[in-house]
């Protein structure tokens, strides 16, 4: 028979061993028999610290609450509600803290979740959220990757042509089951592995899934990538058309714009045309090169987070370029205050790889990454070579001269201005120092030694990435003055979109030696280059995605070589510093993402300027 005991106008009513019914502590507290104990035999303990866990029960994600008490940890695994001012563990009565058992309550009740209740991934993000707005502390004692979809919308559109991949009809088919769930996401598999041929997908499969009505997608995608979007439409989805909003003639009345289903523009052209985008609701929002909406404060990415929309689908290979920020910024847009607001972020988490882990794991379920290098079976072998290089007597005492400021052009420069001149210097001096002795240069005489070999193989082809105009033009006469008649162009800044397809079109049909000069701003992203095979990174950028999507021009889908990828760097240099630098970034981006222009922070600004050849 339950034990009863009357107090007033409560009762507290033993139900088992460890279970008391609701009594009031103040009630509870002027009928205990000593400081210690209570007139029912309870022992009488002080407040415990109560704690939300998610963690797995049974393989299946469960919301539990433990107190750490004056006895030790104790788990509760299911409760309807809980009580706000006791409760009873072992015998023991422990009074609670009215108003933190009020808010614990009413959070749960925001999440529509109980104590013991099974967590899915809408409730997820419901928690993440208000543990990262600072509402509520939740510790997940799980791997957030179990959220992941397990049941995807299996569907590939009749609209597509050609066979994806495997692991491509994987990614159609969980942007397909995010977007029909509203969720949003980022699509950030590494370069080369199809991201906008999986994306066209999703827009394929969206205009194909019943109960759509005014189906409107809008594709944002860079100035230089609206054409190869259009060729990729054609070659993949010939029968969906996009309106290109592009130009002087692009359409501006409101009532025929409203008649086009799919809309492919650009980011500067979106930020010019708020005012039209802002008055539709848009089914998907598809952004290319999300990297480029990373800066918080920047116009585009207020225009971008301006647009209403269902569903937002980011894509960048390089979701960390400068700092953890810039997923919080990206993740931001597909769900706005999921990571809180960005000052608390900021302030709590560091830019280190313990705390990059952390993010990563707490927002994988929306982010899709998959590393080439994972999927070799489907690619080709990649090989990376340094090409650390030591100067000579010559070359030391000429950069010392620029390091110093002890000529014209670098006499009045400091920090970063100093540290350019230096990258500059080392992809060819006489670009700063025009007494220097042209024939004395060991990186060009190491670049052609390497080219020497290549064009031994006749049939293959090289891509040599450069960042400035005057070390691509020293380049370009070299290679033809040693070479003859063999193809040798460039891609940069001079050359248009047509230009550049024109002649990425005459280097893919080649079957001969041939080489591409790029400057990585220009030709580092969007190109599809499989015909070469080999990489040389003349000289480095401080970020390191950059070079990750410089190099994904040839080691992507199409590829039938081994793809070699050589790095050039002098050692006790700038470079140095830089390949460094590389280095610690691509562990903290890699931390963050399991399966950049890096911001120069002042300590390596000031260790570019103190590291000396000579010294």
């Amino acid at each position: 028979m339950n034990d009863v005991w009357e107090v007033q106008d409560f009762q507290v009513v033993r139900v088992d061993k460890n279970t008391f019914s609701l009594i009031s502590k103040e009630v509870f507290w002027e009928n205990r028999k000593s400081e210690t104990e209570s007139n029912i035999g309870l022992q009488i303990m002080g407040f415990p610290h109560p704690e939300l866990i998610l963690t797995l029960i049974d393989e299946t994600p469960k919301i539990i609450i433990q107190f750490h008490t004056e006895i030790g940890i104790k788990k509760i695994f299911e409760m309807n509600s809980l009580a706000i001012d006791h409760i009873v563990i072992d015998n023991n009565w422990f009074p609670l803290h009215e108003v933190q058992m009020n808010e614990i309550n009413e959070n749960l009740r925001k999440v529509d979740l109980k104590v013991g209740s099974s967590v899915g991934f809408p409730e997820y993000i419901k928690i993440l959220r208000l543990i990262n707005q600072g509402i509520q502390e939740v510790h997940l004692d799980l791997d957030p990757s179990i959220f992941a979809q397990k049941s995807l919308d299996e569907r590939i559109s009749s609209r597509i042509i050609g066979k994806p991949f495997d692991y491509q009809v994987t990614g159609i088919n969980w942007l397909t089951t995010l977007f029909r769930q509203k969720t949003g996401c980022i699509l950030a598999d590494e370069m080369g592995l199809g991201k906008t041929f999986q994306l066209i997908g999703l827009i394929a499969n969206t205009t194909e899934i019943e109960k759509i009505e005014n189906l409107k997608i809008l594709v944002i995608v860079p100035s230089s990538l609206k054409l190869n979007w259009k060729r990729e439409f054609i070659n993949f989805a010939p029968s969906i058309i996009p309106y290109i909003h592009a130009g002087a003639d692009r359409v501006t009345d409101l009532t025929k714009f409203s008649e086009f289903q799919i809309v492919l523009t650009t980011y500067d052209i979106l930020r010019r045309d708020t005012y039209i985008f802002k008055k539709f609701s848009w089914s998907l929002i598809v952004c290319d090169e999300a990297h480029t909406v990373k800066n918080r404060n920047s116009k585009v990415r207020i225009a971008v987070m301006e647009l209403e929309s269902d569903f937002k689908v980011l894509c960048t290979g390089t979701p960390i370029e400068n700092s953890l920020t810039d997923l919080w910024s990206l993740i931001d847009i597909v769900k706005p205050g999921l990571m809180g607001d960005f000052n608390r972020f900021n302030r709590l988490i560091d830019n280190n790889p313990s705390d990059a882990e952390w993010i990563g794991k707490a927002v994988s379920p929306l982010i899709l990454r998959r590393k080439v290098k994972d999927l070799e079976n489907q690619l080709p072998p990649l090989i990376e070579i340094e090409q650390p290089l030591e100067v000579n007597q010559e070359f030391a005492l000429a950069y010392e001269s620029v390091r110093k400021g002890l000529i014209s052009a670098t006499s009045q420069m400091v920090g970063i201005a100093r540290v350019a001149k230096l990258r500059q210097f080392c992809c060819y001096p006489p670009i700063v120092d025009r007494e220097f002795n042209t024939s004395n240069n060991p990186k060009l005489e190491r670049l052609i030694e390497i080219l020497d070999e290549i064009y031994s193989m006749k049939s293959d082809q090289v891509i040599i990435f450069t960042s400035y105009k005057d070390s691509i033009n020293v380049l370009l006469h070299e290679i033809k003055g040693r070479y003859g008649d063999v193809f040798v162009e460039p891609i940069d800044g001079r050359s248009n979109s047509d230009k550049r397809d024109q002649i990425v079109q005459e280097f893919q049909n080649l079957n001969r030696f041939g080489v591409l000069v790029i400057n990585p701003q220009a030709g580092g992203q969007g190109l599809n280059i499989p015909a070469a095979n080999h990489v040389i990174h003349y000289n480095l950028e401080w970020n390191p995605a950059k070079e990750q999507q410089a190099t994904a021009r040839a080691w992507r889908t199409g590829q039938k070589k081994t793809v070699f990828v050589h790095r050039m760097f002098y050692l006790g240099t700038v470079e140095e510093v830089i390949y460094d630098r590389l280095k610690l970034k691509s562990d903290i981006a890699q931390s963050a993402l399991k399966p950049s222009e890096i911001e120069k922070e002042d300590k390596d600004v000031n260790r570019a300027l103190a590291i000396s050849p000579i010294f």
